[in-house]
């Protein structure tokens, strides 16, 4: 059952008519949740449903509240502005950080949301189920066999419909190569499932049954986009071939832009029914896609299939065993591991709101002592104490409005910026901030602003109007117990941060900016392979060996232009960031204590088209990589200084290492340094021990490269029309300038460099801005007591000492804390590329000015305080 705790909140603010419907959905879906996901999963995202309709029946039962007291008038809201207005630095900071965490957490919540609970959008979406196999004893995903397939369509009553879809990249021509040769991205689909689907053609029909049998015509049903730019949009597009693969396909209709199942595709091919005698081995990266019925759970659905399984396995001992996952379409993209690094990463930007809340809380509190005068005024006027509390919550509530409108329009244009971006992502992720999910976050803002301000709003109120005329004061302004940890952690946050944040943007500007020069501007990359079942295609099955010789010919050809001037192949080039894996020097440390190593592989010629010459050795020759070849590397300048301890290291031995387990001397031999090169390929910001290069040795993928003396962009339809016109299976993909490699990865990473340090500045700031007002409002009202230890002829600096002394402390505890956390992130290898250890000097740098700053913060109205004479601190009243 749901928490009980969150039971009870529920049916403390859920009106009473509604309380049971409300908590007995709840109570649904966490059984739901939990059968299909286990206790943890179900547990965290029940807390945060149930947390969020919390929120919603709770800002009802305030607005009710409000109702009845009258609500906010018109003249109440302009007086907010005003004196919102009069102290702009404080009221910009507040906005500002209020509105960064809103937008950290509405962005968050809609990138979980959208990215991984998304919902296809159309109706009966949730009918949609995605069937995934793997194999019993080893977990690992496995095709599920034609006989069982078979089975599934015929006797799982649950599904409506059963069919296969896989997406592709194929090339297409119109008439023929001279017509241009272009790679798209395509889906190969049970025609049935268009039956389903909402989209109807602008032009011509969908495809049918009849198109997938054994000797029917080729056809192809194309998206609107490929119309356009392909076809020039013509009306009588219908019968017009195209050459796919090689093939002609005749056209039978066009789709419009909208369409694009089961990714962004723009071309349709069908593929036979599931369980039909044409359907075959399904090939690998096939998806099985089920339509449950109206009365079918999934749960039944996923048993059933389990159980005919067992029973095949059980009648034929040949069979692999299988275990079934049966998920909505829409959830494809959640694994546990995924789904926990989401829900973590969401709980830290929730940290980070009710931080940035609790400081603004502070500020607010610091602002609303020092009017303890005007509001003891409007008391003996007889305002009674609701009304001025009314007042000071209705300056929260607009200061809260700003900050939600600055925080949700910035967290809009940054998911629609990476919305554009990221061309990959599933057809029904749109990334944009919901309508629900920024009520649920606004709301949230809300709750924590007023609790960090109406209860300041309280104390001040709380003193008699008398004590507060005459200067004594109720309410202490020093920083509370709480407010202090809430100071010390966001220092901490934000030291955490900026720590990180400066390492992540230095391995960024590496990765970008390479020390060494490369003719990024002369070099033509592109990536191609062979299809990964070449039974599907109309041409022959291609063997594994196939691709080395077809990539001779293409570079003899290549060569053969004038304007060419080296080619080269390799699996990783500059910027595609090769895995660090443990790398093992002969005479050095033994396996287990073997430092990791970015290793890459490159073909012979790369190190020519990239311009780089080794310092000492040989490059790999064509007979390296000749079967019965001696195992050989190259290793980086960096990596000989580093492990060998010298540059002269041609001939020693190395050999990578698996990452568990003893090395197989069959595929982890020990292998010869045949020469030492500049680190050309090392990922940027890696623990300085360089790299090594492995001899390339393609086999259904390559990057090839290319190096002209003239603008390469005029040699991609050259290079397409001479790929297609060697295979036309052969795919060709990502052609750009080597400059470009990777473009989209150091975008996000720009991004997210930029996000992490504009982050961490502003919480810092945010808190020296909170114990500033703290401190210099703590001083201000003990002038006085400060005038009469001064008189008394305590020294200065011991008065000094006792005003910073515990601001002091809370700086100093919560800057260590955030540089052990920060220190500890950087050293997790979660990113794209890795990240550099930090100098010594960088975290306790960071402590350090981070003291230094609050302490200035501190002295500045300490200092002020001490400069008044004795005698007129005495006549100060603290006003």
């Amino acid at each position: 059952m749901a928490p009980r705790w969150l039971v009870a909140l529920l049916e403390a603010v859920v009106a009473a008519d509604r309380v049971d419907d409300v908590v007995g959905d709840l109570e649904e879906l966490h059984r739901r949740r939990h059968a299909r996901w286990g206790g943890l999963l179900a547990w965290l995202l029940t807390v945060a449903e149930g947390s969020t309709a919390v929120l919603v029946h709770g800002a009802r039962g305030a607005a009710r509240a409000l109702a009845g007291r009258g609500g906010f008038s018109r003249v109440e809201l302009r007086l907010a502005l005003r004196l919102l207005a009069r102290q702009p630095v404080m009221t910009a900071t507040s906005v500002i950080a209020l509105g960064l965490g809103i937008g950290l957490v509405a962005g968050g919540f809609s990138v979980f949301r959208q990215g991984i609970f998304g919902e296809l959008p159309f109706a009966d979406a949730d009918r949609w189920v995605n069937i995934e196999s793997y194999a019993a004893d080893t977990g690992s995903r496995t095709p599920i066999d034609p006989d069982r397939l078979l089975t599934f369509a015929t006797e799982v009553s649950q599904f409506a419909y059963l069919g296969e879809a896989r997406s592709e990249s194929v090339n297409i021509a119109l008439g023929g190569v001279d017509g241009g040769v272009e790679a798209v991205e395509a889906a190969r689909v049970s025609p049935g499932i268009f039956g389903h689907l909402p989209w109807r053609p602008v032009l011509g029909r969908l495809l049918v049954a009849d198109d997938a049998r054994s000797g029917a015509a080729p056809v192809a049903l194309i998206r609107r986009s490929l119309h356009e730019r392909r076809f020039g949009g013509d009306s009588e597009v219908i019968g017009r071939t195209l050459e796919i693969t090689g093939v002609d396909h005749v056209i039978v209709g066009v789709l419009p832009d909208e369409a694009g199942f089961p990714d962004q595709n723009e071309l349709w091919l069908p593929h036979p029914e599931v369980g039909t005698a044409t359907a075959g081995q399904s090939p690998a990266g096939s998806r099985f896609i089920a339509i449950l019925g109206e009365q079918a759970e999934v749960e039944a659905a996923g048993a059933r299939l389990q159980q005919l399984s067992d029973q095949r396995v059980g009648a034929d001992p040949s069979l692999v065993p299988l275990r079934f996952r049966v998920r909505p379409l829409a959830h494809i993209l959640v694994t546990p591991q995924i789904y926990l690094g989401i829900a973590t990463f969401l709980s830290i930007l929730v940290a980070v709101l009710m931080v940035i809340a609790a400081n603004v809380g502070n500020l607010v509190m610091a602002r609303t002592s020092q009017r303890s005068g005007e509001l003891a005024v409007r008391t003996a006027l007889g305002a009674s104490r609701a009304r001025i509390v009314g007042q000071l919550f209705a300056e929260s509530l607009v200061m809260a409005a700003l900050a939600a409108v600055l925080g949700l329009a910035a967290a809009g244009a940054v998911l629609e910026f990476y919305d554009g971006l990221l061309d990959e992502l599933p057809f029904w992720v749109d990334l944009h901030v919901a309508p629900d999910t920024a009520a649920a976050v606004v709301l949230l803002a809300l709750l924590a602003t007023v609790v960090a301000t109406v209860a300041p709003a309280l104390k001040a109120t709380r003193s008699a109007p008398g004590d507060a005329l005459r200067g004594t004061r109720g309410a202490s302004a020093r920083i509370g117990r709480l407010g202090g940890v809430m100071i010390g952690a966001e220092v901490a946050l934000s030291v955490a941060l900026l720590g990180s944040a400066l390492l992540f943007a230095e391995g960024f500007r590496r990765y970008v900016d390479p020390a060494f020069d490369l003719p990024d501007d002369r070099v033509l990359t592109a990536r191609f392979g062979l299809d990964p079942s070449p039974s599907t295609l109309p041409t022959a099955a291609i063997p594994d060996d196939s691709l080395p010789a077809l990539m001779t010919r293409l570079a003899a050809s290549l060569e053969a232009r004038p304007e060419v001037r080296a080619v080269g192949f390799a699996g990783d080039l500059p910027r595609t960031s090769p895995w660090p894996e443990p790398v093992e020097v002969e005479g050095g440390p033994t396996p287990a204590d073997a430092p990791h190593t970015p290793v890459a592989t490159i073909g012979p010629g790369l190190l020519e088209v990239l311009e780089q010459t080794p310092t000492s050795g040989r490059d790999f020759h064509p007979d390296d990589l000749a079967a019965g070849a001696l195992p050989v590397a190259l290793v980086t300048e960096a990596f000989a200084a580093a492990r060998f301890g010298s540059s002269e290291v041609v001939g020693r031995r190395l050999r990578v290492l698996p990452e568990s387990g003893d090395p197989d001397p069959a595929t982890h031999p020990w292998r010869t340094v045949v020469g030492v090169v500049p680190d050309v390929m090392e990922v940027a910001g890696a623990t300085g021990t360089g790299g090594v290069y492995l001899p390339h040795r393609a086999l259904r993928s390559t990057w090839m490269a290319v190096r002209v003396d003239r603008d390469p962009a005029a040699l991609a339809p050259v290079l397409r029309r001479e790929v297609y016109t060697l295979d036309p299976a052969l795919r060709l993909t990502q052609v750009v300038r080597l400059g470009e490699v990777g473009a989209e990865n150091r975008a996000a990473l720009a991004a997210l460099s930029s996000g992490l340090s504009a982050i961490g500045a502003i919480t810092l700031l945010l808190s020296l801005a909170g114990i500033y007002a703290i401190v210099s409002l703590s001083v201000t009202r003990r002038t006085r007591e400060i005038g009469i230890r001064v008189a008394l002829g305590e020294a200065r600096g011991a008065v000094l000492s006792s005003i910073l002394r515990r601001s002091g402390v809370i700086l100093a505890l919560g800057a260590v804390v955030g540089a052990g956390v920060g220190l500890a992130f950087t050293r997790m290898r979660l990113f794209v590329f890795a990240v550099p250890e930090a100098q010594w000097w960088l975290f306790p740098a960071l402590v350090a000015g981070t003291a230094v700053a609050g302490l200035l913060a501190c002295w500045i109205p300490a200092r002020r305080a001490l400069a008044i004479q004795p005698v007129d601190a005495l006549r100060y009243d603290g006003g």
